[in-house]
């Protein structure tokens, strides 16, 4: 059973007890969430009865909502909670989770599943956290994936959407052995400043590349936004340099791009955003990613291949496409996502069958991230559609 007073206290964000006191200040960082069909987020006005609901699950003493609110100001951006599923072998789920929009993508998500499952483990005791995510809410299956939650499998038709319709319901989980090396993961998201407590607006590409490069940041700011490679940090294509001055824009920025692009000079250390503007493709006469996929339109194919840092592998990279546009590059393949597949999609993706067996996963789980980043070979890397929940394979080899 929960303890309903408790509080919950991050680097980021604290999670408190949630109250139907709270649905002026939920209905502002609501806006707009209804949109999103699967999220379950009513209308602003609906936003009272919707606490009702959820507070009122609280009294069974088997459901715990919360409030989520940033340190920096106070200020209320979500809901989370947690659910006991089967308190004879304690199971906690993960229930009701959102974040208003500019709190997505930023530090706020990774610390309510570290601040979660931390207290599910240490305080409750439980034996197992789910995280049970609609078909078609793409953005949580990334974000579980990301977590590196195990797959488990699909419930057929198990999820309720916000708009009525019925989906299936993919079932993320952790076991307490396994959650140290988990925490590691989210503590470096978290911890890394890249991510900050509520994202900003980024300079819109269409802007000339000279007006751009005078607009490079000091490294204390937000690094600009990939729209194909979402997370260069993570994924190994920028790091923290402080003492590298970028050849293009002759700043030191503390970040740097640690491969060279495909230019008739050598160049090395640009800052991420002299590639963001175009800027460093335009004075180097440079590409980043050797060609486009087939069929996208010009201007995207130009933003992929001038403008977005890429990754290194012993083959020529091949950027894979999905829905008509490029995909966004998620780094190397994690077992979560290989796991993710149905035997439909493991066919079409083209990969060997040993990617997928029991072996492979358990060493890939094992493995830190950066020590995938400097190669397994083969290696396969993960790219997802902008427009879908689609996923694309690439392997790579010496």
């Amino acid at each position: 059973m929960f303890d309903s007073s408790v509080t919950l206290e991050g680097s980021v964000i604290t999670l408190t007890p949630l109250s139907t006191d709270h649905a002026e200040i939920l209905a502002s960082a609501a806006v707009d969430l209804h949109k999103q069909y699967w999220s379950g987020v009513p209308e602003q006005e609906g936003i009272p009865a919707y606490l009702e609901r959820l507070c009122a699950t609280a009294d069974t003493g088997r459901s715990l909502p919360l409030l989520v609110r940033l340190n920096s100001d106070n200020r209320a951006v979500g809901v989370t909670g947690l659910t006991i599923d089967n308190p004879d072998v304690p199971t906690v789920t993960l229930s009701h989770t959102w974040v208003t929009r500019g709190a997505q993508s930023t530090r706020v998500f990774p610390e309510i599943l570290a601040l979660l499952i931390a207290y599910s483990f240490d305080t409750l005791g439980a034996q197992r956290f789910s995280m049970v995510v609609p078909r078609t809410n793409i953005q949580a299956r990334r974000a579980a994936e990301k977590a590196d939650l195990r797959y488990e499998g699909t419930l057929r038709s198990a999820s309720r959407l916000g708009d009525g319709n019925v989906d299936d319901a993919l079932v993320y989980s952790v076991l307490p052995h396994e959650f140290p090396s988990l925490m590691a993961g989210l503590q470096y998201r978290i911890d890394r400043p890249i991510l900050p407590d509520i994202a900003t607006v980024s300079t819109p590409i269409t802007e000339s590349a000279a007006q751009s490069q005078a607009k490079v940041e000091p490294a204390h700011e937000e690094l600009p936004v990939f729209r194909y490679h979402p997370d260069p940090v993570i994924t190994g294509a920028i790091v923290r340099n402080e003492e590298a001055e970028c050849p293009c824009c002759e700043r030191t920025t503390g970040w740097a791009y640690v491969y060279r692009p495909y230019a008739l000079e050598r160049v090395e250390n640009l800052c991420p955003w002299c590639i963001a503007s175009g800027a460093a493709a335009e004075k180097y006469d440079a590409r980043f990613v050797p060609t486009a996929p087939e069929g996208m339109p010009p201007e995207r194919a130009e933003e992929l291949i001038k403008r977005t840092p890429s990754f290194a592998s012993f083959q020529e990279e091949q950027w894979q496409s999905a829905d008509g546009d490029a995909c966004q590059f998620l780094g190397v393949a994690t077992a979560a996502q290989l796991e993710s597949l149905s035997p439909e999609e493991r066919e079409e993706s083209g990969l060997d069958e040993s990617f997928f067996k029991e072996e492979y996963l358990t060493w890939l789980r094992a493995q830190p991230r950066e020590e995938l980043r400097a190669h397994a070979d083969p290696c396969v890397f993960a790219f997802s559609s902008l427009s879908s929940d689609t996923l694309k394979f690439w392997m790579d080899h010496s």
